[in-house]
């Protein structure tokens, strides 16, 4: 078990954050004696997982715990396969992982960035699919009590991008493995009409999961910014959703705004088409911008810190409300 005082963690948006106490654990013991130690103390504890959807201050008053359980155990069953993942797993390398296997399911969602013990909070989507299709069950550990727990997803409020993890259950939990059910038969997902043209224009013949895979890694490294060269936790913004009427308002005001009709008279609005027709796109802030790439993702330009990240999105709220009506809720969960 590591521990070491004042760890100096920098996370996908680059942001230096310095926590009193870190801990990465390698299994349930390790976890159990991580929180018997924080009781004692008396420590606030914030799990993290790939630290790639947070924004952190810049000092941090807690016990930091990283799950490091990386197995994967497969179950067969019929014309399907149950994974058991350890919460530490990189998300993309488990989805290449299934790909090269066969188990499918998880192909649309390749490159996305984070833990697979992250992937439930933000109940993880692109490209037309969601982990809340696979996802059978979450095991997870009281932080208070230490008690240990297996939910169903069903329970665990899945919905657009949120989840209990992100509310209620926020920072109550530390979830220390993912239970899937994926198919053996390679079924394909290219409703996202993108994502089809892109595989129709190449492919002529029938459509495999690798090749699904292949075209996913292949869009997102064109069209979103590399956290490597400029730091940013992808989307900032939810994509948020109006009445249709408000959206025939907005759109007489800004031809160019996209939405995607949900039903029942609702609209879901695609933010980065707002900021684009405000001019958010490659906005710059103090040492912050809207990536040139894509105006939904905010960029660290080298020394950025949470007060000028708070500080753009702030103006991009304001600035959304008074000219088109509209709320923007920010993606990432911030930390102060």
């Amino acid at each position: 078990m590591q521990d070491c005082k004042y760890y100096t963690l920098k996370n996908c948006f680059g942001l230096v954050s310095e926590a009193t106490n870190y801990m990465q654990v390698a299994n349930s013991h390790e976890l159990g004696d991580a929180l018997a130690k924080a009781a004692t103390e008396s420590t606030p504890i914030i799990p993290i997982g790939g630290a790639s959807n947070v924004i952190l201050p810049r000092k941090w008053q807690c016990l930091c715990i990283r799950i490091g359980m990386q197995d994967i155990e497969v179950t067969e069953q019929d014309d399907a396969v149950l994974l058991r993942v350890g919460g530490g797993k990189n998300w993309h390398e488990l989805v290449a992982h299934c790909v090269e296997q066969g188990f499918n399911g998880l192909e649309n969602l390749a490159l996305i960035p984070g833990t697979a013990g992250a992937a439930p909070i933000q109940n993880i989507g692109a490209y037309g699919t969601e982990l809340q299709e696979f996802l059978v069950s979450v095991e997870l550990v009281e932080i208070e009590t230490g008690s240990r727990y297996t939910i169903d997803a069903s329970s665990c409020g899945l919905a657009y991008r949120t989840s209990k993890f992100k509310h209620e259950w926020r920072d109550k939990f530390i979830i220390t493995h993912i239970n899937l059910k994926l198919h053996t038969q390679p079924k394909v997902n290219i409703k996202y009409e993108s994502l089809r043209k892109s595989l129709q224009t190449k492919h002529h013949g029938d459509i495999s999961p690798k090749d699904v895979f292949n075209e996913v890694v292949a869009l997102r490294q064109k069209i979103l910014p590399n956290p490597q060269v400029n730091g940013n936790v992808g989307s900032f913004f939810h994509n948020p959703v109006v009445s249709a009427e408000h959206f025939i308002r907005v759109q007489n005001k800004f031809k160019d705004i996209k939405g995607y009709e949900l039903g029942d008279g609702q609209v879901r609005v695609a933010a980065a088409s707002v900021l684009e027709a405000l001019g958010f796109k490659g906005y710059q802030k103090n040492s912050v911008a809207m990536s040139p790439q894509h105006s939904l993702c905010m960029i660290n330009l080298g020394n950025g810190t949470q007060e000028d990240v708070l500080a753009l999105a702030a103006e991009i709220q304001a600035k959304v409300k008074d000219e088109v009506a509209i709320d923007l809720s920010i993606e990432p969960r911030i930390y102060r």
